[in-house]
């Protein structure tokens, strides 16, 4: 009851948009390609993006492929009109975690409980910037033999005005902020962070000193946290991409290779707005080091974000029967919120998940038909224990298990 309500909501979006491409011929061995759009929005401002990309067959078994280009995102309806949204959750409070360790209270002991379940009500924001973004990629297509292509890419992608709440979290490390810089000056009138609404302070904690042992206004619970969508940070994003392919006929059927390997190499978010004037707060000292800005710094390799990622696909057909097997493998990362008892990283292993089908071709009534038997998840493996809810990483992972399909269809 009352942990999250979300009423009815409505929105219009209308847009107007114009687009043109350009094939080029450069010479016998290159083409190019331009496009343009322009689009104007009854939510945001007009923008206007474009892509150039070249193609140049070096020789007959190489070919040179490069693109340069821009790209916006529109805040979605429910960003700009969600009235609210309301979730409840366990977050550390770090007003309260800060008075315990002034107090030379332990941050895991109940008194002054510095972690508990608070409520996070989201609303959208009408002054929302779209999303920018500039890409650049260029890349090799190679086919060495008859039936054999491998293709290697080198990207880049730097998001401006990256869309998201400012955080449950975050609030709170700007509203200790603010206590701790405020001190005990005007606490009849002092409020903190307006975001974070609190309850008033418990009478007991005053009698006891914990306030004035720290030198801060008193204060209560949070009751909850308004949040709001905001135009956060840029983002910067850097990988390469490799792929495999592989086909070959022969007197026991034919047989194909897919394999896609995708690395990144930089995946980092620049603060701005108020996150800046946090960031430099901690950078200060003001803010301790123990108290985490979320979703900022170098972020890969951190809660879900893992460096590297593999696709593999087999495949077999003979007259009517036909076989694949594919698998996913993700790389590890590190769940920033926990550490081992050595005070070491709490890392989150890597997954590999295969699936096997076979399918049957036949007709039925001069229609053609297909049955197919899978098996999902062939190794029945398990996602990596996290500290999250049903006990893994639900951004980066899967837990169902092993588990089958019969799939029937018919072409009319």
């Amino acid at each position: 009851m009352n942990s999250s309500p979300t009423g009815d909501v409505s929105g219009e979006h209308r847009v107007k948009s114009i687009f043109t491409e350009l094939q080029i011929p450069i010479a016998a061995t290159a083409n190019a390609q331009i496009a343009l759009r322009y689009e104007d929005s009854t939510d945001v401002e007009s923008a206007m993006v474009g892509k150039f990309a070249v193609g140049w067959n070096i020789t007959d078994w190489l070919l040179f492929r490069g693109s340069v280009s821009t790209a916006y995102r529109a805040p979605n309806i429910i960003q700009v009109n969600e009235k609210i949204v309301v979730r409840t959750g366990t977050r550390n409070d770090y007003s309260f975690y800060r008075l315990q360790q002034a107090n030379g209270i332990s941050t895991s002991s109940s008194t002054l409980d510095s972690r508990y379940s608070m409520q996070r009500q989201a609303s959208g924001a009408e002054n929302l910037k779209s999303e920018e973004s500039d890409n650049t990629s260029v890349g090799f297509v190679i086919t060495p033999v008859d039936g054999l292509v491998i293709t290697a890419d080198y990207w880049t992608i730097e998001k401006e005005n990256t869309i998201g709440l400012f955080g449950r979290n975050n609030h709170t490390v700007n509203d200790m902020m603010l206590r701790w810089a405020n001190g005990t000056n005007n606490c009849d009138t002092f409020v903190g962070n307006p975001a974070v609404v609190r309850e008033a302070p418990d009478s007991g904690d005053i009698e006891d000193g914990y306030f004035a042992t720290a030198g801060v206004c008193p204060f209560g619970v949070i009751k909850y946290v308004a949040d709001e969508y905001l135009n956060l940070a840029t983002r910067t994003i850097e990988g390469y991409d490799i792929g495999i392919y592989y086909d070959v006929d022969t007197d026991f059927g034919d047989f194909g290779i897919r394999y896609i390997g995708s690395y990144i190499d930089k995946f980092e978010q620049v603060p701005g707005g108020e996150f800046s004037a946090m960031a430099a707060q901690q950078a200060s000292g003001a803010i301790p080091a123990d108290i985490p800005i979320d979703g900022f710094g170098d972020l890969l390799g951190t809660n879900g974000n893992y460096d590297e990622k593999h696709r593999l696909r087999l495949s077999w057909n003979k007259g009517p029967w036909g076989t694949t097997l594919t698998g996913l493998r993700k790389g590890s990362f590190y769940q920033s919120s926990l550490t081992l008892s050595d005070g070491t990283r709490f890392v989150i292993p890597s997954m590999t998940v295969m699936d096997l089908t076979v399918d049957y071709r036949f007709n039925l009534k001069n229609s053609a038909a297909r049955i197919r038997f899978a098996v999902k998840n062939l190794a029945d493996e398990r996602a990596p224990t996290a500290d999250r809810y049903y006990g893994f990483f639900a951004d980066a992972h899967q837990d169902l298990g092993r588990n089958f399909y019969v799939d029937f269809r018919v072409s009319l």
